[in-house]
């Protein structure tokens, strides 16, 4: 190898020719030669940088090269081997131009360090080439302009990637380069922390760099090189990774390690940090964690030594077996998972990869993707430094002790699709930064403590699909920019202090299929847009302040099994469209207004399972049409003002469980068929104008459990087949007109707690078989007309809670305690 000439000059400048090499006057060999053999003999000697004179860089890539964008680093520094200069070196600019057909605005400044925990001799500059055609050759043009340059500068220009040749533009003559620097990925080299030109993600073919037109020549001593490292404890660690232009200006004033991670791995945002080398690890730990993790301006001076930050700085730098270096890769992920196990009382720190902890998602890159933190028994609040793990696709720590607000910061996480929180404990505001994500599909943060509005924010969500935010605090309107949720299938908002009309323009929520405001404070009328939500299955407006009457559009929604509707204000007739819902699983309307007859299109709901219409000022007979929901199981007709007689149809309801007919008008006889309802535990007919004889058939009715008949006008003795009943807990007939004896049978109801006949005609003995009712805890025969002795057994072997006898003709006076000891009601 030659040496360079020496010469003197104030400044330097560094120019290139922009044309392809075959276009360029005497354009230079590109040889691809090992450098394995070098120093066999002993050290080369240190390339010089001719400072008076312009030098060119030439980036020359395969033709076959796929074109990644290709970084590199050019630095300019002390030479070891040449007398030190006194105090920093000089500050300066650096401008880098690039051909018209590859476009570029890098440029960046350089400036000499004098801080403390920086390396003060090395000067750097980073560029990051932005062009998006394709070509063999990529040239850029350099320009140094220094400041007041020594005259007995002399700058080293050395690289530290995986480049393969370098050769003077004059002679053609070829170094090659000190194996010191050939960095492997597999098996990085300490080297000197001098100014470089390095190659950030080098293509793993072939790159080659090439220095034309003034004499520049490679030769480093590798004596020189092991001394000075041996002795300064510099180290470059071939590990970091940088992926955005903003990062690579943001640290190339503070970082000089080559990074050699084949392009083909997912950039990571803790690689492209500040990494000094030139301090103890643990403070280059400390200082990278400072700068680049710790939120909302906190670092660790002064910082109590139980805060969980410090711990896990802590337990980085003096528990983990895998001792990482400032410069990895993975120092932040894992630190912050460090300070998630410290905030949240979580059990994994372990020497192992973080990416095996219970719950952590990791992809093939060993970066953090999702967080599954479901039933952990968390405790604490959300540390501010989650937002990162800027990888994150899923977040989900529901069913914890979570307190406190949810950080901001969340909105950091671009790619997160999952944000799943709900049953927890925390409070304050929904975050307006969760707007920020893009990405979003499922945002649950119900049953919480919430308070505020919905933030506006949220309607910038494009692809959010599920939204739970039911079971808070939350007040204020809907927001209208809800209605740019398009994605929307299931929006559930019950169990808030929300207030105010419900939007039209939800009817442009074309995917929505759930719908809920139950448990609110609206007002106003149902916009009739609801109607054009033509996939909705699940409409839940109940408990609210709703008036008017229901809009006749609920009719569309062909696809709608249940529809809640009561405890509102509504008013007017039901619309009979209520018939074209003929997917309806469920509807409930008790506890409104409505006014009118029940409408027989109802008839047409076959799928029914349940109907309740109670509580409101429904009028007229039960329309036949009510027989053809052969799958209701709850049938609830109470409190209305229904006349009539029940309909024989009544009797196709198989499958009905319970029967709720009270507090109407009904008249006339039960109908026989009553007995058809085999399923069926509950019967209420109380406080109606009933008339006739208890049907026989109700003996049929073998899995009744409650039987209650009071206040009506039945005649006639109570039949035998009751004693059928063997299911039967609750029979009450009082206020009745019954006569006769009571059956015997009546002592085989082995399952009945209460028996209430008071206030009727009984006459006759009270069968002693009465006593082998063990479950009994309710008797009341008061107000008939029953004779005799009373069974003794009764009152000795049942223990009676409410025991009334009072008002009979009984010929024996009991004790004075059965009067005294049980409140007997007529």
């Amino acid at each position: 190898m030659r040496r360079a000439e020496e010469t003197q000059g104030t400044g330097m400048s560094l120019d290139l020719d922009s044309r392809p090499l075959e276009e360029q006057d005497n354009p230079p060999p590109v040889p691809v030669t090992s450098g394995s053999h070098l120093f066999e003999d002993g050290p080369k000697s240190k390339t010089k940088m001719n400072p008076s004179k312009p030098a060119v860089l030439t980036l020359t890539r395969s033709a076959d090269n796929e074109c990644p964008p290709l970084p590199f680093r050019i630095g300019f520094a002390d030479d070891p081997s040449a007398e030190k200069l006194t105090g920093a070196a000089p500050a300066g600019r650096v401008k880098a131009a690039f051909p018209d057909d590859q476009p570029s605005t890098a440029e960046a400044e350089y400036f000499s360090h004098n801080e403390a925990l920086l390396n003060p001799e090395v000067m750097q500059m980073q560029i990051l080439p932005n062009y998006s055609s394709c070509t063999p050759d990529l040239s850029v043009s350099v320009i140094q302009e220094t400041a007041s340059l020594p005259n007995d500068y002399s700058g080293g220009l050395v690289q530290s990637a995986s480049i393969e040749s370098v050769s003077d533009e004059e002679t053609n003559e070829e170094f090659v380069i000190p194996e010191a620097f050939l960095v492997e990925e597999t098996a990085p080299v300490e080297v000197l922390d001098v100014g470089v030109a390095e190659l950030v993600e080098p293509d793993p073919r072939m790159v080659t760099f090439a220095l034309k037109k003034y004499h520049i020549i490679v030769v480093l001593a590798f004596i020189a090189v092991v001394g000075i490292v041996l002795a300064t404890g510099l180290s470059i660690n071939a590990r970091g990774n940088i992926d955005t232009p903003e990062l690579l200006q943001s640290s190339f004033l503070t970082s000089s390690k080559p990074s050699v991670l084949p392009s083909s791995r997912r950039p990571s945002v803790f690689s492209s940090s500040l990494q000094p080398s030139v301090v103890p690890t643990s403070l280059s730990i400390r200082y990278v964690i400072e700068k680049n993790v710790l939120q909302r301006n906190v670092t660790f001076d002064g910082m109590e030594t139980t805060n969980s930050r410090f711990l896990a700085l802590t337990w980085i730098t003096e528990v983990d077996q895998r001792k990482l270096l400032a410069s990895d890769s993975q120092l932040f992920q894992r630190y912050i998972l460090v300070l998630l196990n410290f905030e949240l009382n979580l059990s994994w720190l372990s020497n192992g990869n973080e990416c095996e902890w219970l719950g952590v998602e990791c992809d093939s890159n060993g970066l953090v993707i999702g967080l599954n933190l479901d039933d952990f028994g968390l405790h604490g609040m959300i540390p501010p430094e989650i937002g990162m793990l800027q990888y994150m696709q899923m977040l989900s720590m529901k069913n914890n002790s979570l307190f406190w607000t949810i950080p901001s910061e969340l909105g950091n996480l671009r790619e997160l699709s999952e944000l799943i929180l709900h049953t927890n404990q925390f409070i304050g505001t929904i975050p307006s930064e969760i707007g920020q994500l893009a990405s979003l599909t499922v945002l649950s943060l119900y049953s919480n403590h919430f308070t505020g509005g919905i933030p506006c924010e949220l309607g910038s969500l494009p692809q959010l699909s599920l939204l739970y935010l039911n079971s808070n605090n939350l007040n204020g309107m809907i927001p209208p920019e809800i209605e740019e949720l398009t994605s929307l299938t299931d929006l559930d908002l019950q169990k808030n202090r929300l207030k105010g009309t419900v939007p039209s323009k939800l009817g442009n929520l074309q995917q929505l299929s759930r719908l809920s405001l139950h448990s609110n404070d609206f007002t106003g009328t149902i916009p009739s847009e609801i109607g054009e939500l033509s996939l909705l299955t699940f409409l839940d407006m109940s408990l609210n302040q709703f008036i008017g009457a229901v809009p006749s559009e609920l009719g569309n929604l062909q696809e709608l099994s249940w529809l809640y509707l009561y405890a509102n204000n509504f008013t007017g007739a039901l619309p009979t469209e209520i018939g074209n819902l003929q997917q309806l699983s469920v509807l409930y309307l008790y506890s409104n207004n409505f006014t009118g007859t029940i409408p027989s299109e109802i008839g047409r709901l076959t799928l029914l399972t349940i109907l309740d219409m109670s509580l409101n000022h429904f009028i007229g007979d039960v329309p036949s049409e009510l027989g053809n929901l052969q799958e209701i199981s709850l049938l609830l007709l109470r409190s209305n003002n229904l006349t009539g007689s029940l309909p024989t149809e009544i009797g196709n309801l198989q499958e009905v469980l319970e029967l709720h007919l009270y507090s109407n008008g009904f008249n006339g006889t039960l109908p026989t068929e009553i007995g058809q309802l085999h399923q069926l535990s509950k019967l209420y007919l109380i406080s109606n104008n009933f008339t006739g004889t208890i049907p026989s058939e109700i003996g049929r009715l073998t899995l009744l459990k409650n039987l209650d008949m009071s206040l009506n006008q039945f005649t006639g003795a109570v039949p035998s087949d009751i004693g059928n009943l063997q299911e039967l807990s609750q029979l009450s007939l009082y206020s009745n007109n019954f006569t006769g004896t009571l059956p015997t049978e009546i002592g085989l109801l082995k399952s009945l707690t209460d028996l209430s006949i008071q206030s009727n005609q009984f006459v006759g003995r009270v069968p002693s078989e009465i006593g082998n009712l063990q479950q009994l805890t309710v008797l009341r025969l008061n107000h008939n007309m029953f004779t005799g002795t009373f069974p003794i057994n009764i009152q000795n072997d049942l223990n009676l809670v409410v025991f009334c006898l009072q008002n009979n003709n009984f010929t024996e006076i009991l004790p004075a305690k059965t009067e005294t000891d049980y409140t007997c009601l007529d």
